[in-house]
């Protein structure tokens, strides 16, 4: 009994690594794709990557299968003037608030980090676990730009509980030795 155990292990270990999220290309979780769109609004948008904090998505839809739940969060680059509309297998998710530009405001440029932090049009949205096929229109008033999204895996509850149980655990131990 223990040797078969022992034989099933890293199939178990390995089937339990891979369930975490599996991904279909060209969409893997925490990675920035830029993407940007040209004409009137409502403008379908296009893959984009300025090869340093920027991944090209390719040709939308962006698809990808994950075992957990995911936000997906937009934001808008460069000038604050855009804002935009995420659909999962042709439906309306959500759209991102419309802003515009107001003086002084900064130029984050291509980096999604500083956009978000600058106050720049930005939403995440909440996608259940299963396959997904992404796409994004553009909704603001300009004539082109560029945005950016990631996918971002959410851990389940289970998993905060044990992390958490863990850390109040590692907690009363040092509690006592003190």
């Amino acid at each position: 009994m223990k040797q078969k155990f022992l034989r099933c292990l890293p199939v178990m270990l390995a089937v339990l690594l891979i369930a975490g999220v599996a991904q279909a290309a060209p969409v893997t979780t925490d990675v920035w794709y830029g993407f940007e769109f040209y004409g009137p609004p409502p403008q379908p948008t296009i893959g984009f990557g300025d090869g340093l904090l920027l991944t090209d998505p390719g040709v939308p839809a962006w698809d990808y299968t994950s075992a957990l739940a995911t936000v997906v969060t937009i934001t808008d680059l460069q000038a604050d003037i855009d804002y935009f509309a995420l659909y999962d297998f042709g439906l309306l998710v959500g759209s991102t608030p419309i802003r515009t530009t107001t003086p002084g405001a900064p130029w984050c440029d291509y980096d999604p980090e500083a956009c978000i932090a600058a106050g720049f049009s930005t939403d995440t949205f909440f996608l259940g676990a299963g396959s997904h096929s992404l796409t994004i229109a553009q909704l603001g008033a300009s004539g082109g730009g560029v945005g950016a999204f990631r996918v971002s895996a959410v851990p389940e509850p289970g998993t905060l509980l044990l992390l958490g149980s863990g850390l109040c655990g590692l907690a009363c131990l040092r509690r006592r030795r003190v």
